[in-house]
């Protein structure tokens, strides 16, 4: 079973949502903001209703890779091939949970008592959830353990195991959550907790992306996922995609893009807006003389053709000679045989920096069977996106980056996990070339750190995407995405420093 990020655990609950919002569009929000772990408890919902919206939040949740769980009701979460359970003390067993459900399913465990917790342990839980912390209105004659009650249990279960995440839930919310994750520490001798669960703290905000980024930014040097899967805090990391932005806007890379028809004007601009200079040229005549000057080159497979293809190979032979960055965006490279051919040619013959793509075209290239293309979309998940992002760069020898709802990129040592987004960006056309772009761009001045170009391209985005759309709304200047994209360009052209510092969620994933 891989380990479980529990860091902000996200659990429904409909009657606490804003009028006119659904728990769909709230589950979309929170997981932009940060949420890592999804758990569907909806006390009211008729059986059909609960299995209705288990596959809704199902899928939205996969298409994030981020892991969905249904609270008590097995039978649905074996309906939905949900990715596990979380059960109570008065719910069926743990040990015919787990012979239901298999090996491979998260099943996690609600404690009340350091026994209660020890036995969860013991019988093979993923997780713990020792709780209700504070007085809260979604659990009925609770008793309150209060942050000296879970760090007892910390304490005890941290002596006999000092792997297994630990989560506690009652009465959190952004107010609270810092003095109380810092008692728990104290009360359990040195101990942190691996992450904190929420229901009203998100659910009843309008804004959940903004309700759950508040939260996460409460829990950096506060919590630490113990297996090893998350480090919070990487200051170092935010600093580098920092000093690589103010890289960019200093000396000005020449970015070469090869790229597809749809996105010529995106491209060039999003590089510009960034502080690069762009240049867009395809023919076979002239590739090799451009590659003389370049400090950065883009093969875009969007839009592909012989003649494409033969300036590829020409332009990232001339690139190779100089030691120029390549980055590769293989635009649904398993879809056809031309793609297919495509992309193994220039992988035998051109020595790559960086390979950027969705979970169906990383999964090509990885083997998996898990993803596929239809066309440049997507189709399926990953199960563990780090992993599969660590294979292929090491496979190739480059870095890779997995974009999505949540980004992985890797060197082939180490794995960054980038949270930053918002949902319109699925909804534009060439937002994931433009994040090509932007990587390439801080290629163009990295010295050969790819590893943290991709995660300044990645960030940069992200964070532009959630500035951009704090202008959607009531009096705002963005009303769907054709408006998102105008404030999505002017962000990338005015973001900050300062803004990168304030709003990165950028975690560094232990050494596989």
């Amino acid at each position: 079973m891989p380990s479980v990020n529990v860091s902000l655990y996200l659990v429904t609950e409909r009657s606490f949502l804003p009028p006119g919002k659904s728990v769909q569009d709230c589950v979309r929000e929170a997981i932009a903001g940060g949420v890592s772990i999804v758990q569907l408890r909806e006390k009211t919902a008729t059986g059909r209703e609960f299995l209705r919206l288990a596959r809704e939040l199902r899928d939205i949740c996969a298409a994030a890779n981020v892991p969905f769980i249904v609270n008590d009701r097995i039978d649905i979460a074996m309906a939905v091939d949900a990715d596990g359970v979380h059960i109570g003390q008065e719910d069926i067993p743990l040990k015919d949970a787990r012979r239901l459900l298999g090996p491979n399913k998260i099943i996690g465990v609600t404690v009340k008592t350091i026994e209660q917790a020890l036995a969860a342990v013991d019988g093979g839980a993923d997780y713990i959830a020792p709780g209700v912390v504070f007085p809260t209105t979604t659990k009925d004659n609770a008793v309150y353990l209060g942050p000296s009650g879970v760090g007892e249990i910390i304490a005890k279960v941290r002596q006999h195991n000092a792997t297994i995440p630990i989560v506690t839930i009652g009465g959190i919310n952004s107010e609270n959550v810092s003095a109380m994750l810092r008692e728990v520490e104290q009360a359990s001798g040195g101990f942190k907790l691996s992450g904190v669960a929420v229901v009203s703290a998100i659910m009843k905000h309008q804004d959940a992306q903004l309700a759950a980024h508040a939260l996460k930014s409460c829990l950096v040097d506060n919590v630490v996922n113990v297996e090893g899967t998350l480090a919070l805090a990487n200051s170092d990391l935010v600093e580098r995609v920092v000093s690589l932005l103010q890289r960019v806007r200093e000396k000005r890379p020449f970015v070469h893009s090869i790229t597809n028809n749809v996105v010529f004007e995106m491209t060039a601009n999003i590089i510009l807006h960034l502080g690069g200079s762009p240049i867009m040229a395809h023919s076979i005549d002239e590739v090799e003389e451009i590659g003389n000057s370049i400090d950065s080159l883009i093969l875009n497979m969007g839009t592909l053709d012989k003649f494409r293809i033969a300036s590829f190979h020409k332009a990232a032979q001339k690139a190779n000679s100089r030691n120029v960055p390549i980055t590769l965006d293989p635009i649904g490279c398993g879809f056809t045989s031309l793609r297919r051919q495509a992309v193994a040619e220039l992988l035998s013959s051109t020595r790559i920096s960086i390979i950027k793509g969705n979970a169906g075209e990383i999964g090509f290239l990885s083997g998996s069977m898990e993803t596929s293309s239809r066309g440049a979309d997507s189709v399926g998940k990953l199960t563990d996106p780090a992993t599969v992002a660590m294979t292929v760069a090491k496979k190739y020898n480059t870095t890779v980056c997995i974009t999505g709802a949540v980004d992985y990129v890797s060197d082939g040592t180490r794995v960054v996990r980038c949270e930053n987004g918002n949902a319109f960006l699925g909804l534009l056309t060439g937002t994931g070339c433009s994040t090509t772009a932007l990587i390439a761009s801080f290629a163009g001045v990295a010295e050969g750190d790819y590893l943290a170009a991709s995660v300044a391209g990645c960030t940069v985005m992200g964070v532009a995407a959630e500035m951009a759309a704090v202008k959607c709304g009531a009096g705002g200047e963005v009303f769907g995405p054709a408006t998102f994209r105008t404030a999505l360009f002017d962000a990338v052209y005015l973001l900050t420093a300062k803004d990168v510092q304030k709003y990165a969620r950028v975690f560094c994933l232990d050494d596989k």
